[in-house]
């Protein structure tokens, strides 16, 4: 309060034209919390004249606190975001709701004068729409940029740069703001990077000691490993792989490494060490027999408590960033979440009759799926002949991404590689597969898999191939060219990319490829109301991955939707209000029976609000159908939770058809009750799925003969 009194003190000397030059020289801080300040401190101080909405943590090193009212610079608060680095508050920003009967420019100008009484003159100033007072349209319509950048110190013996920035938010009028972000810019810095770092997939410990910790535990399992190669202890080497790699190896692969000769290597030193969230990568080199320095790559996984190597990876020169994309890309997508479901992707041929090919995406990877008509070769698997030209070699695809221009995109093929010995006069032959990939013409990686994992995977009759997006950024991928070689010219597909919500697996299905063929039967009519229900995922999705302000927006979509609806006569507005708001709660329900906190309580504070109170019961059914213990009590005990019975009665159709017992006790105590009458019929759906059981059947036949009994009866 004491520094909400001393800025209004400041910006009423400002009116009365009071010098205020020497007070702009420092600021250690925001709202009265200090640089560094801790989050439990902070809240504290902010929660002073604010009421807390929301706190945001991710794993222990990014933390958000967003809060609502107050006020700030003599104007209404419409939210204020607190941002934190390993718990140290680095920056935070207000969000002032501009006023709908003055000027836009005119209210941002007004703030700039309040923050230069403070500041001084900014060292960064931009207003440049050619009206000098433009209305809310020619605003819009036009635009305009209005940036103002201040550079204080903190005070102290060691200043630190600091920065105030003032500008409008928000791309429509609806959703305009004024925004007043403070900051300390080396702490600000870390924080971004660290969010890079989550966008990437990288691992962010919950504090340097758990990094530390990680990384050593990594370099033992790297040193045993090599240990173990150095002594000739195959036996030891072996149980340090993962299990899909042994999963791949022939019973011969495994003798060869058992025959481990004594002093085989140097064990060799790290060069670094980087962390995912799943899997970490050892980097390190190695001289050859030659003295040549070869650059390896040990990808490693955890495995049943142990980080298992998984494959190695070695290049005669240090890896540059294609490599090192590829080398160790992120461990987790929300496609690979959803278990890779291809069965609803549409398969297109490629112009090979042997091949066809599937394409999807999300905001991790781009998906290729290549299908041939007949089982590949397995990785690693002999064939012994007496002549090589015997082989039946399988041309396999490849893909040119953003141009057939290599120096405008991205090209990859994947090939066969036959690996040849000599056994007893007889060729033996080891089927291997290459995945070479060629960007803008002076980078390409390449990699022999002999097994399934990494980017490239043989599966039966499928290659799978996976493109870490940060390879792709600012290539096209419209349209994909496929080839086949030497078998078919290359085919053009149409390939349209629809990512899945963040964090999670699509609901609907995903990206699909089409291709300009001769003309199939036509496909069903759109839906019409698709756009729309999207959007209403895209909401719940981002309550989901935990943004403060997405609950709010989906109540307001949820109160427009049922403004002054006539619920008896309205019947096809209820209909499509109930498959829009399905869109965001089943999406809800799902991810909260998944375990998503951020979801399960987005449907706890629905019950309290209008008309979101109608439509959560059904979401907490779905999660309670995936298992989730609390969503199931709060409808077994409705009443409590102020859930009606008859929400509750069809919510709980959902876990009776898992059968759930709990459940299934319910509605048959519905059906036993003569009172209950009403809902006799919700509660007999959701008991369909458990007819075999005795007692189940026999309220049932119950039912039914109460059905008929009353359909007997004079009207």
């Amino acid at each position: 309060m004491k520094t909400h009194n001393h800025l209004r003190a400041l910006f009423l000397l400002c009116l009365l034209g009071a010098p205020l030059q020497l007070q702009a020289a420092t600021l250690d801080g925001f709202i009265g919390i200090r640089w560094g300040t801790s989050i439990e401190e902070a809240r504290k101080i902010a929660l002073a004249d604010r009421q807390r909405v929301l706190e945001k943590q991710e794993n222990g090193v990014v933390s958000t606190l967003s809060l609502r009212r107050g006020s700030y610079l003599g104007k209404p608060a419409a939210w204020w975001h607190l941002c934190f680095i390993n718990n140290k508050f680095c920056h935070g920003f207000v969000d002032f709701q501009l006023y709908r009967n003055q000027r836009p420019l005119h209210q941002l100008r007004e703030v700039r004068k309040m923050l230069a009484a403070q500041f001084g003159e900014p060292i960064l100033d931009l207003d440049s729409h050619p009206n000098s007072d433009p209305s809310w349209e020619e605003c819009f319509a036009v635009k305009p940029v209005f940036k103002c950048d201040w550079k204080p110190t903190t005070s102290g013996p060691n200043p630190e740069a600091t920065t105030v920035r003032v500008f409008m938010h928000g791309s429509k009028m609806e959703e305009a703001c004024i925004r007043v972000v403070y900051g300390n810019d080396a702490l600000s810095e870390e924080r971004e990077k660290i969010e890079r770092a989550l966008k990437s997939g990288a691992v962010i410990p919950a504090s340097l000691e758990d990094a530390q910790a990680k990384e050593a535990a990594v370099k033992e399992a790297f040193k045993k490993l090599h240990d173990a190669i150095k002594a000739g202890d195959g036996k030891l080497a072996l149980e340090m792989l993962s299990k899909e790699s042994l999963g791949q190896m022939t019973d011969e692969q495994k003798a060869h490494w058992c025959r481990l000769p004594h002093g085989r290597d140097d064990a060799p030193a790290v060069v670094s060490v980087s962390l995912k969230t799943k899997t970490a990568g050892v980097y390190y080199t190695l001289k050859d027999s030659r003295g040549a320095v070869n650059h390896h790559f040990d990808l490693f996984l955890m495995e049943d408590g142990q980080w298992k190597l998984h494959f190695t990876r070695v290049r005669d020169c240090p890896p540059d960033d294609l490599a090192k994309a590829f080398w160790l890309p992120p461990d987790t997508a929300p496609f690979i979440e959803g278990g890779e479901d291809w069965s609803k992707i549409d398969a297109v041929p490629t112009g090979d009759p042997n091949w066809s090919v599937q394409a999807t995406s999300d905001s991790v990877f781009l998906y290729i799926r290549f299908t041939h008509a007949t089982d590949l070769p397995i990785p690693g698997s002999p064939e012994t002949t007496n002549d090589p030209r015997e082989l039946n070699l399988i041309y396999t695809p490849g893909v040119s991404v953003g141009s057939p221009n290599v120096r405008e995109g991205i090209r990859f093929s994947v090939g066969e590689v036959i690996g040849a010995r000599t056994v007893k006069t007889k060729n033996q032959f080891f089927v291997s597969y290459s995945l070479s990939f060629r960007r803008r013409g002076d980078e390409s990686h390449s990699e022999n898999v002999n097994n399934s994992g990494g980017l490239l995977r043989i599966l039966g009759r499928w290659i799978d191939i996976r493109i870490p997006r940060e390879v792709l950024t600012n290539i096209p991928l419209k349209p994909l060219r496929f080839w086949v070689t030497p078998k078919a010219p290359a085919t053009t597909l149409e390939y349209t990319v629809k990512e899945p919500p963040r964090i999670l697996p699509p609901r609907r299905r995903p990206a699909v490829a089409t291709v300009n063929l001769p003309a199939n039967p036509a496909p069903p009519a759109p839906d019409p109301l698709e756009p729309a229900k999207q959007a209403m995922r895209d909401l719940a999705a981002r309550i989901i991955g935990g943004d403060p302000k997405a609950f709010d927006e989906l109540h307001d979509a949820a109160k427009k939707l049922y403004q002054g609806i006539n619920y008896a006569r309205e019947k096809e507005r209820l209909i499509t209000n109930g498959a829009l708001m399905r869109a965001a709660y089943d999406l809800l329900g799902e991810q909260a029976g998944k375990g998503n906190a951020k979801a399960f309580e987005a449907l706890k504070r629905s019950l309290d609000l209008r008309p979101l109170s109608g439509i959560a019961p059904d979401a907490l059914g779905i999660a309670a159908a995936l298992g989730h213990a609390e969503a199931l009590q709060m409808l077994l005990h409705h009443d409590q939770h102020k859930i009606l019975k008859t929400s509750a009665v069809f919510a709980l159709q959902a876990p009776a058809k898992k059968n759930n017992a709990q459940a299934i006790a319910f509605l048959l105590a519905i059906l036993d009750n003569p009172s209950d009458r009403a809902l006799w019929y919700g509660a007999s759906q959701g008991l369909i799925a458990a007819k075999d059981d005795p007692k189940v059947k026999a309220a049932l036949e119950k039912y039914e003969k109460a059905q008929q009994n009353a359909r007997g009866l004079p009207r």
